[in-house]
């Protein structure tokens, strides 16, 4: 079934307000098959609108993906169109009739849930050149050395998947107060990827937090998530 959609084919949404599992249960069908369901987290409010009629909500699918995880192949928008006499919007109200792909990445975690990792703004950018942001921010001659007798390909697009590349292993930390009191702040608002690793302790940076790392920096090396995706590893 996979094959055969493509983006801005449209979706039907069918309350299930009998589901087992959930009473705000909302289904997607496309051709009017049963493709699954809109995600827990986000069915509140949709299910109320649907059961009152209070608004005609169409969806459409604005990102397909068929080779990676299942749960990761589809991205969906839901809206309702409504008639306006006026010729010209105001500003303000522009962004409402704009179809935007969320940005996160989903990782399926042993307890058979789907969890969400937001991007951030200014995560990652196209043909990003990494090796040239860690020269830029380093105070070290050796960090060309660093760079290639490292396992990190200067030819893989880091980031690209996922929206994230720069990685820490907090097991991993050396007893310096900077870089721990970093850290600190990096857990609360990201927290752990655990689930993505066989190896416990690593979390995401953003290059703004990397970048008063780099002068630290003692090694890079090449790590590979459970779904095959890579990244590096910065190491002190």
């Amino acid at each position: 079934m996979l094959d055969r959609m493509k983006e801005g084919d449209m979706l039907e949404l069918v309350r299930e307000a009998d589901n087992e599992y959930d009473d705000c249960a909302i289904a997607l069908h496309w051709n009017r098959e049963k493709i699954g369901f809109l995600p827990a987290s986000e069915n509140g409010l949709l299910s109320r609108l649907l059961d009152a009629e209070a608004l005609d909500l169409t969806a459409e699918i604005t990102h397909l993906n068929k080779t990676v995880q299942p749960w990761e192949n589809l991205s969906v928008a839901i809206y309702f169109l409504k008639e306006t006499t006026q010729s010209t919007l105001p500003v303000k109200m522009e962004y409402l009739t704009q179809l935007e792909t969320p940005h996160y990445t989903a990782f399926k975690n042993n307890s058979n849930t789907v969890t969400k990792v937001t991007w951030e703004t200014g995560r990652y950018e196209e043909d990003f050149d990494w090796a040239g942001f860690l020269k830029d921010h380093s105070r070290k001659d050796s960090i060309q050395d660093i760079i290639m007798n490292s396992d990190v390909s200067p030819t893989y697009k880091y980031g690209s998947e996922t929206g994230e590349y720069l990685l820490l292993n907090i097991n991993r930390l050396p007893e310096d107060d900077m870089i721990k009191q970093l850290f600190s702040k990096i857990e609360q608002t990201l927290g752990s990827l655990d689930n993505l690793f066989d190896e416990q302790g690593y979390i995401t940076l953003t290059t703004s937090e990397a970048a008063a790392l780099i002068p630290k920096l003692e090694r890079i090396a090449n790590v590979t998530d459970k779904l095959g995706r890579h990244f590096i590893e910065l190491g002190f």
